[in-house]
């Protein structure tokens, strides 16, 4: 009577291993290894009203946390608060932004200072450089490759060039955002999931092993896909 019970202890300790290894590759992923300077205090708000020590640490949520959107973005370069201040300390703006929301502002400084003034839920974000063009577009990027990983999971040579396409390409928006400098990863769907049965049904009407399961057909249709929600935990 006991082999049965010893198989079964077994075939339990193979799962438990199993998952406990993929956990490790997942805490191990090399996507993560940023490298953010930690001495540096350029504290900044982000778009989820939470501060960060400096940009780097905002870019590198986005890299290994959010592999699907929304993608976060800087509100205004200090720490969060919750109540309106509308004196800013900007110079006189000779280097134009336009906003996501289609207004020109003299420069980078007066677009956070009427985030930080607002507190909108949805902070306005730099769509691109220079005056919003209604559809006049004149970029002239410079041939250097300084990649940036676009919101739509889209590799660009430059910042420049991201810019000039929400531009050219989208006069009215959405836009496409900074998630992160360098390259997109190539492998956003390389995620391993436990062989754990606790069937969710999706709003897909598929029922799914566990949850990780349907986050991972998110992560890897991309951030224009609809999602898939949970509809409630048991199979369709």
């Amino acid at each position: 009577m006991k082999r049965p019970f010893l198989l079964l202890s077994v075939a339990w300790l193979f799962v438990i291993q199993e998952y406990t290894t993929d956990a490790q590759d997942v805490d191990d992923d090399s996507r993560c290894e940023v490298g953010c300077d930690l001495d540096t205090n350029d504290l900044v708000c982000g778009s989820n009203n939470k501060t960060y020590r400096n940009e780097c640490e905002l870019f590198a949520e986005n890299r290994c946390y959010r592999r699907a959107s929304p993608y976060l973005s800087v509100a205004y370069p200090e720490v969060c608060t919750r109540s309106r201040r509308c004196k800013d300390n900007c110079e006189n703006g000779t280097k134009p932004v336009c906003g996501s929301n289609l207004k020109t502002y003299p420069s980078a400084c007066h677009l956070y200072a009427e985030n930080l003034c607002l507190q909108p839920k949805n902070p306005v974000h730099i769509a691109y450089t220079g005056e919003c063009a209604r559809g006049r577009c004149l970029f002239a990027c410079l041939y250097v490759y300084d990649p940036v990983c676009g919101s739509n999971k889209k590799t660009y040579p430059s910042s420049c060039e991201l810019f000039s396409e929400n531009c050219r390409l989208r006069p009215n928006g959405p836009f496409v955002t900074i998630i992160y400098p360098g390259e997109c990863d190539k492998t956003p769907c390389d995620i391993k999931c436990s062989m754990e049965y606790k069937p969710i049904c999706g709003d897909d009407s598929i029922t799914y092993s566990n949850k990780c399961h349907l986050d991972a057909k998110n992560n890897c249709n991309g951030p224009d896909i609809t999602r898939v929600e949970v509809s409630y935990e048991d199979e369709c």
